[in-house]
């Protein structure tokens, strides 16, 4: 039987052009997400819920974007690299210029898929190329709305 929409669910942001990949920032003010609207894949910023305004972040493509742990950087791979851009997320909405941090060497998990991660200690989860692992695991999370709200509520 074929997944249909969930009840309730509503589409967030939509175009005539492809956009996916969104990330809600970490106070749920912000979403970040790609679009190739322009006629590659940029990084795009716009308040969330109500989506009245938009910030184009990435300069020169860009995409698989990442917040920073309290939302002080967003962080997205592109042009062989992965970049930082420092931003104000807060009551309103302002980036600075994309800053190079490393070459991107590591292994992307292909259109529609994060290939990698970003701890709130600002340490980076990525995988190599040709790396086996050798003893697989799952991560199961619960109630993970639970924590969220906690967190939100506490100032995390």
């Amino acid at each position: 039987m074929p997944i249909g929409k969930p009840e309730g669910a509503k589409v967030l942001i939509q175009g005539p052009m492809r956009q996916q990949l969104a990330r809600i920032s970490p106070d749920g003010r912000w979403i970040a997400y790609v679009s190739n609207e322009s006629g590659r894949d940029e990084v795009y910023v716009q308040p969330f819920p109500a989506l009245d305004g938009r910030w184009q972040v990435s300069t020169a493509g860009g995409s698989e974007p990442l917040w920073a742990g309290r939302g002080g950087s967003l962080y997205y791979r592109g042009q062989g690299a992965v970049f930082a851009v420092e931003v104000r997320a807060g009551a309103t909405f302002s980036a600075g210029v994309p800053q190079r941090l490393f070459d991107d060497v590591f292994t992307r998990k292909g259109a529609g898929h994060f290939g990698w991660d970003v701890g709130t200690d600002g340490r980076f989860l990525m995988e190599r190329p040709g790396e086996q692992v050798r003893a697989p695991y799952l991560h199961i999370v619960q109630n993970v709305g639970a924590e969220i709200a906690r967190r939100l509520a506490a100032g995390n």
